[in-house]
């Protein structure tokens, strides 16, 4: 009868010991939850600020290209004209040599005016290109905590599959002891 009390007690204990392991396991479940769930939503606004200002910049910038562009077409069409008053005006030739130092000069502003415009056009197609990188470097770091996210889910499923390995060998090595017990 003390054997088999001092068995029941060592049973207990294992049993209470179970218990413990089991309520911290458990507790660590719940916390890895709240880790995945924070970083979801963490995840899920970097997404969106960088789609929203990716999208905002590239607007931006799209609307700064067609204005540059009206610009240019602008200055195309004035340059046409320029030329075609140039035709018009070799027809008179008291008139050709002051008009012709007037179009000569309004064609170096129109040059230099394309050449800023170029200039621009090259300046912002960078900046659209480093908004581009911006949202290369967010995607990465979405990848990242993406594989955080697995990463961490994998050790979950692998600490629930371990406390349920943990206890049906526990539950089995209770049984031989009760078995053997009984036996003797």
């Amino acid at each position: 009868a003390d054997r088999l009390a001092a068995e029941v007690n060592r049973l207990a204990g294992e049993l209470h010991q179970e218990q413990e392991n089991y309520k911290n396991a458990e507790s660590l479940r719940k916390q890895l939850e709240v880790e995945i769930r924070e970083i979801t939503v963490r995840l899920e606004e970097a997404e969106a600020f960088a789609t929203r200002e990716g999208k905002r910049q590239i607007a931006k910038l799209q609307a700064r290209i067609r204005d540059l562009e009206a610009e240019l077409e602008a200055e195309q069409r004035r340059l046409r004209e320029t030329a075609a008053n140039m035709r018009k005006y070799e027809r008179q030739y008291k008139e050709i040599v002051t008009q012709a130092e007037d179009d000569r000069r309004q064609v170096a502003e129109l040059s230099s005016l394309v050449d800023q415009l170029t200039i621009k056009i090259k300046t912002y197609k960078r900046q659209i290109d480093e908004a581009e990188d911006v949202a290369n470097l967010t995607m990465n770091k979405y990848r990242k905590a993406q594989t955080l996210i697995e990463e961490a889910e994998h050790r979950a499923d692998n600490a629930e599959k371990n406390l349920a390995a943990v206890r049906r060998t526990r539950s089995m090595s209770v049984t031989r002891e009760v078995t053997k017990v009984i036996k003797i």
